[in-house]
């Protein structure tokens, strides 16, 4: 019976012991993207980097959600995009395959002086290390109805980004 009683004991002590494995993502990112949501429709002419800030807001083992706001950083002052989009990801550890959905403000000033709405989404990969570093790929397909206009635009370019997670 002390044999059994001093096995449990030594067992659980031995199990409190061990080193915790999993990993455990940074919930707050800051990136800059090149290409991507914030340069459709004008912005590879006007404005085609773009800064985001990404919170992590529900979070399981192996899927993630977040909601990602940003603007471009204008290289001329005639156009301005604001994405904000919903993204899931799924994997573990460093590596996710990164989907979102979401809408854009878009704002064309030199002669048209038009704001216009635009949906726009991601499909692509992200890398987020334990140490804050975050790099993403994504193909950014989005579609825009210009000032009432009755055609729509289709778009999609490639965002690289690149930034720190804490």
């Amino acid at each position: 019976m002390i044999t059994v009683i001093v096995l449990i004991l030594a067992g659980n002590n031995l199990l409190l012991g061990q080193k915790d494995t999993s990993y455990h993502i940074m919930k707050n990112s800051i990136f800059i993207e090149l290409g991507g949501n914030g340069a459709q429709f004008g912005g590879l002419v006007y404005g085609t980097v773009s800064i985001f800030y990404d919170r992590i807001v529900l979070s399981s083992e192996f899927m993630k959600a977040s909601v990602r706001i940003g603007g471009t950083i204008p290289r001329h002052e005639a156009y301005q995009a604001f994405p904000l989009l919903f993204n899931v990801l799924f994997g573990r550890n460093n590596f996710f395959f990164e989907t979102g959905l979401g809408c854009e403000l878009l704002y064309v000033r030199p002669n048209y002086n038009i704001a216009y709405g635009a949906f726009t989404s991601a499909i692509g990969l992200r890398y987020q290390n334990p140490k804050g570093l975050i790099a993403r790929i994504a193909i950014t397909p989005t579609i825009a109805n210009k000032n009432r206009d009755p055609f729509y635009y289709v778009g999609a370019l490639i965002g690289i980004s690149l930034g720190y997670s804490f």
